[in-house]
């Protein structure tokens, strides 16, 4: 049985073309999608939690994470460490790397509490924190990178607060 070893051109020349389109669409919502998310992804403060009735008292810090953008972000942390005066956590345990962020809403990502780790008898604290968090569209994947170092100081007892200054920051596209 002799069979036809072509194609004819009128077969494959839509299919072609079929997924060129395909491909090119593809390309313009990625590149949409990575211009409309640019910057999207804020630091909208530094949420302190402490506990003075319990002996050692913890304390928690997080990061207060805003979505600006038009849609949802899917984030996910690559870093983020603490420094309370000299001390941090060897190796920090976290609940969860990310998650998703709907539009014009915020979400607190924390860092593990401090407890033993800090010096007694003080007020009030100054330190560091460092972080890089991806993020991107939920269905498209991380677009770009937020990276900060953030310096604070904080008041411990009845009144206790916290004041940062962001020292050095950046969000970069992913792929360049």
């Amino acid at each position: 049985m002799n069979l036809p070893t072509f194609s004819p051109y009128w077969v494959t020349t839509p299919i072609g073309l079929f997924l060129f389109a395909l491909v090119l669409y593809y390309l313009k919502t990625k590149r949409k999608f990575t211009f409309d998310y640019a910057y999207s992804l804020g630091l909208q403060g530094i949420h302190l939690a402490y506990d003075d009735s319990v002996t050692p008292a913890p304390l928690q810090l997080g990061l207060v994470l805003a979505n600006v953008a038009e849609g949802p972000i899917k984030y996910e942390v690559d870093q983020f460490e603490v420094v309370i005066e000299d001390r941090a956590i060897a190796h920090p345990v976290f609940k969860s790397r990310g998650g998703v962020i709907l539009r014009s809403m915020s979400t607190i990502y924390f860092y593990p509490p401090f407890a033993q780790e800090l010096p007694e008898g003080r007020d009030h604290l100054n330190g560091v924190i460092r972080f890089a968090i991806r993020y991107g569209h939920p269905e498209i994947g991380f677009l770009r990178t937020m990276k900060k170092e953030v310096s604070f100081s904080l008041r411990l007892g009845d009144k206790s607060g916290i004041v940062y200054l962001t020292e050095k920051e950046s969000d970069d596209g992913i792929g360049k």
